[in-house]
């Protein structure tokens, strides 16, 4: 049997995906412990987090870093099977479309009056730092979880396990964060994922192996 057979072989067993998912249930209590302890020990809770104008923000930014999380988790399992279509990639315009709606949204209200401090606002120091650092248990998880695979494209599937881990770091990140703006979001959100995905996809060969 040639590489291509073996391939073809192993894309027509439902038994990988299976495998990951138990994995990544398994790989779960450790992962919301740390990133929990990550949390209350660098961030915690906005203050005013119950307020309604606040909790309007956070919603927004939920809305973009869930999107995230959620297609890129689905995305991970799909590469971490061998011939996985690249094709899959284009569900990534999904919470791209939802920060674009938002954007819009927010340039249509205020457009570009202040936009200086609606970009870097008081904490664009710190923001990816911190969301980097709450993604890294995601990211090990989900390695753990997809090196039960046979992903014949580790570097993509390590990719969108970085973006996954960064979704959900940054949507933990989004209950601590005093900025509202999308253009905060879409660059400093944006940067920690991008960071991510490449952490995702230098560790993956490493991991990801069959």
């Amino acid at each position: 049997m040639n590489t291509d057979d073996l391939i073809r072989a192993l894309a027509a067993d439902d038994i990988a995906e299976p495998t990951t998912g138990r994995r990544a249930v398994a790989a779960l209590p450790a992962c919301v412990l740390a990133t929990a302890a990550l949390f209350y020990a660098f961030a915690g809770l906005r203050p005013d987090l119950a307020t309604f104008a606040v909790m309007e923000g956070t919603v927004a930014k939920l809305a973009v870093t869930l999107s995230l999380a959620l297609v890129s988790g689905a995305l991970a399992l799909h590469f971490a099977r061998p011939g996985a279509r690249s094709a899959a990639l284009v569900l990534l315009l999904v919470p791209a479309a939802v920060l674009l709606a938002l954007l819009g949204v927010e340039l249509h209200m205020a457009g570009l009056a202040d936009w200086r401090q609606r970009l870097f606002g008081s904490t664009s120091s710190t923001c990816s730092i911190l969301i980097t650092l709450l993604s890294i248990p995601q990211l090990a998880a989900i390695l753990f979880a997809l090196a039960s695979g046979a992903a014949d494209r580790p570097k993509t599937a390590g990719a969108v396990a970085g973006l996954a881990a960064a979704g959900v770091g940054a949507s933990v990140y989004a209950l601590h964060c005093p900025e509202d703006s999308v253009l905060f979001l879409l660059a400093w959100y944006g940067l920690a994922s991008a960071v991510m995905a490449a952490f995702g996809a230098a560790l993956a060969p490493r991991v990801v192996r069959w």
